[in-house]
C-alpha cells in the first residue's frame, strides 16, 4: 500500500507508539516515506515549521510553539512525542493535512453558506453521501447505533472537532450547530485531508509512501478520509490499521472496521494527560501571566483558584503565555504538588495544587464508546 492510514485515540499514548514502530518498519522499505498529520492545519507556516524540525533545524519546545500546538490541537505533546522523534531521526518528511480550524468551526456552525468567497477557494468538492458515513458520525456523537456499532452501546469517546484538551488549560467549548452541519464540518476535514494527502505524493514521486496519524472517527469502516482517497484516487492502493481499546466481555469488534485491528488496554495512570479543571486565555493587559477563564471541579478548583484570577508563575517560575504554562504543566506527573502564584485584584496568593486524579486507573479494560470500537456481527 502506498498510503497507511493509522487511527488512533487521541489521548491514548500507546496508540502513537505502536504507531512509531509501524513507521520504523515502514521506513525499512526503500522509497521516499512521508508521515500525514491530522493534527496540524495545511497552511504555508505551519508546514514551514514542520519541514525545518524533520531536518533537525529545531528542538521540541520551539516547534510546538511556532506551530501553535495546544491552540491548534489541545492534546498534551508528550502524547504525540514518539510520532515526531521517529521522524526527526529518520528525517522523514512531515505534512500537515487539516482544513484551518476556524473553516471547519463556521461550517459547523452554519453549513457551508457560513464560508466567503475567498474561504471557498481552494477547497475540495465535499461528497456527503458516502454509504453509512453519516450514521457512522451520527453513532459517534450519541446520536444512533450507526453502521456495526450495535444498539444500546455507551455512548461518547472522540469529538467530532478535536481542539479541546484533556489537561483542560485551553479547551474551547463545543459550537453550536445543527447535525447536518456538524456532519459537513467533518466531511470537509475529510476531503481537505484526502486532497492533501493525493497532492503530496504527486509531488514526491510514484514510489513515494505515506504513513497517516487520524483519529479513529476518520476511517472507520472505510467512510471518512480513506474513502474521499480512494473516490479521487481509486488506483492508490492504501490499508487502514486501527488501534482500538479492547472489546468489553461479551462484545466483538466487526471485523469491517478496518484492513488491520490492534486491540491496546486502557492507559496507565503515569500516562493520563493531567486534567486541572481550568480554561485559559491569554491577558489582555499586555503583562506576564495568564487568564483563568473558566473552572470545573478539580484539582485547581480544590486549591481555592478562581475564575478570573492570573496565574503568573508555577513553582516560582514566571509564566509568560498559555504555551508557557501548558508545557511546563506537560513536566509534572500525578500526585505532585506544585505551588501556583496567583494574582487576585491587588493580591498575590501562593497556592498549592495537588495534582490528584479524580478517580485511579480501572482494573482491567474499559468497557469501550461506541466511538472508539465498532461493535456488530
Amino acid at each position: 500500500a502506498r498510503v497507511v492510514f493509522v487511527g488512533e485515540r487521541h489521548d491514548h499514548l500507546a496508540h502513537r507508539q505502536a504507531a512509531a514502530r509501524l513507521l520504523d518498519s515502514l521506513a525499512q522499505v526503500p522509497g521516499p516515506l512521508l508521515v500525514g498529520l491530522e493534527m496540524l492545519e495545511r497552511r504555508a507556516g505551519v508546514q514551514t515549521v514542520l519541514d525545518a524540525y524533520s531536518r533537525g533545524g529545531l528542538d521540541e519546545r520551539r516547534f510546538a510553539a511556532q506551530v501553535s500546538w495546544y491552540s491548534q490541537w489541545g492534546y498534551d505533546f508528550r502524547l504525540y512525542r514518539p510520532i515526531f522523534e521517529k521522524a526527526k531521526i529518520r528525517r522523514l518528511p512531515l505534512v500537515a493535512l487539516n482544513v484551518e480550524r476556524a473553516v471547519a468551526r463556521k461550517v459547523g456552525r452554519g453549513g457551508l453558506e457560513a464560508l466567503s468567497e475567498k474561504e471557498r477557494a481552494g477547497l475540495p468538492l465535499l461528497r456527503l453521501e458516502v454509504p453509512n458515513h453519516r450514521a457512522l458520525f451520527d453513532a459517534l456523537l450519541g446520536r444512533g447505533p450507526g453502521p456495526g456499532l450495535g444498539r444500546g452501546a455507551p455512548r461518547g469517546g472522540d469529538r467530532a472537532e478535536p481542539g479541546g484538551s484533556p489537561v483542560g488549560a485551553s479547551g474551547g467549548r463545543a459550537h453550536p450547530g445543527t447535525p447536518a452541519h456538524l456532519f459537513a464540518a467533518q466531511v470537509l476535514r475529510d476531503e481537505v485531508m484526502a486532497q492533501g494527502i493525493a497532492r503530496r505524493l504527486e509531488v514526491a514521486g510514484p514510489k513515494a509512501r505515506m504513513l497517516v496519524i487520524a483519529g479513529g472517527g476518520h476511517l472507520y469502516f472505510g467512510t471518512g478520509t480513506n474513502a474521499r482517497l480512494r473516490l479521487s484516487q481509486p488506483d492508490l492502493a492504501q490499508a487502514t490499521v486501527l488501534f482500538l481499546p479492547a472489546p468489553a466481555e461479551g462484545r466483538r469488534v466487526s471485523r469491517a472496521a478496518g484492513d488491520f485491528l490492534v486491540g491496546t488496554s486502557s492507559p496507565a495512570l503515569a500516562e493520563r494527560a493531567l486534567s486541572l479543571g481550568i480554561v485559559l486565555a491569554e491577558r489582555s493587559d499586555g503583562k506576564p501571566g495568564v487568564l483563568v477563564e473558566r473552572l470545573r471541579p478539580g484539582p485547581v478548583q480544590a486549591a481555592g483558584i478562581r475564575a478570573g484570577d492570573f496565574i503568573v508563575a508555577l513553582d516560582g517560575d514566571a509564566t509568560s503565555n498559555v504555551f508557557a504554562f501548558r508545557w511546563a504543566m506537560e513536566q509534572r506527573s500525578w500526585g505532585e504538588r506544585p505551588v501556583f502564584t496567583v494574582e487576585r485584584g491587588e493580591e498575590r496568593l501562593d497556592l498549592v495544587v495537588h495534582l490528584k486524579p479524580e478517580r485511579g486507573p480501572r482494573p482491567g479494560p474499559r468497557r469501550p464508546s461506541t466511538a472508539l470500537v465498532p461493535i456488530g456481527p
